[in-house]
């Protein structure tokens, strides 16, 4: 065998190799469905009610996070709950640890569909559904919220909480 053979083999070898790596990967990538497509045509009530929801952050309306420093107790005592809005308008905070009710209330989405109002002891008010999908939610309080204790340039931001 010559050596242009064998330096053809090892070229060969190495193309076919490359060739699956690629394939293999560009399958995996192929195959991973965005959880979110359809999401813009879906209810607002039925994203929020279809999932449990918890507080990743809070931030300013530019999207700037708000320090935990900067936040009362209140606030900080939202992050170790799930929230699940029920259809039928009632809406649980369950501790994420032990999966016990916490609070109970109701919620209401305004006839605007942009308003969503909230009474569960420790997070009530009314919220602009800024943003909405099938594993994200964005809030924005709408006047005051003594509450929280950062007035109305608040954001909250939440994701999908899997109980």
């Amino acid at each position: 065998m010559s050596i242009l053979n064998v330096i053809v083999q090892i070229k060969l070898k190495s193309t076919l190799k490359n060739f699956v790596l690629i394939s293999f990967f560009a399958l995996i990538f192929l195959a991973c469905e965005d959880p979110n497509v359809g999401s813009e045509d879906a209810p607002k009530k039925e994203l929020i009610s279809k999932r449990s929801w918890q507080l990743d952050k809070y931030t300013t309306t530019s999207g700037n996070t708000i320090s935990d420093g900067q936040l009362n107790s209140a606030a900080k005592m939202l992050y170790g709950l799930a929230f699940t809005f029920s259809a039928n308008g009632s809406v649980q905070g369950l501790d994420k640890v032990s999966k016990n009710i916490i609070n109970k209330g109701v919620w209401t989405i305004e006839e605007d569909d942009t308003t969503l109002d909230i009474d569960i002891d420790g997070f009530e008010g009314e919220f602009e559904i800024v943003r909405i999908n099938n594993t994200s939610m964005v809030l924005k309080a709408k006047t005051e919220n003594h509450l929280i204790g950062v007035g109305p340039e608040v954001q909250l931001v939440f994701s999908e909480y899997k109980l």
